[in-house]
């Protein structure tokens, strides 16, 4: 099996930038629900297409709040991706540190 070693520091920023990245992207997505446009702003006679705006402007939100949930997610598999691979990383430390019987 080969070798496997991650900086846990970089992949922490990464997790950071998620998180950064989770919020900013919550925050937009709750100024894109103040964006109206109906059929009563599409004018006379262009009500079916104030209808579709509106209804894009809700798909548009729906993207943007699941785009969020997505990189808070990845925030969190990634910090317990570090969490784990430090935990792995030192009990292999103390069983050479330490041999078994030995402690």
């Amino acid at each position: 099996m080969a070798e496997m070693e991650i900086d846990v520091v970089q992949v922490a920023q990464v997790a950071r930038g998620f998180e950064q990245s989770a919020d900013a992207i919550g925050r937009i997505a709750a100024q894109i629900t103040t964006l109206t446009f109906g059929t009563d702003k599409a004018g006379r006679n262009y009500g079916d297409v104030g209808a579709r705006i509106a209804a894009g402007y809700d798909g548009v939100e729906s993207s943007f709040r699941q785009w969020g949930v997505a990189s808070k997610d990845n925030t969190v598999r990634l910090r317990a991706s570090v969490a784990s691979y430090q935990d792995t990383d030192g009990a292999a430390a103390r069983s050479i540190e330490y041999p078994a019987g030995e402690r």
